[in-house]
């Protein structure tokens, strides 16, 4: 199962989060802060 980084615009903390269906990536809130602005991380990137 896919665990997808985040960091969020409003407070700039991480977030990683399971996203089991692609589809609700845009559902997706920090866990800090609440807020729904997050940006995909650097992080999650697969050295590809």
């Amino acid at each position: 199962m896919p665990i997808d980084e985040f960091r969020c615009a409003a407070c700039r903390r991480q977030t990683s989060v399971l996203v089991m269906n692609r589809d609700r990536i845009g559902k997706v809130r920090c866990r800090h802060c609440g807020s729904d602005r997050l940006e995909r991380s650097d992080d999650d990137a697969d050295g590809l």
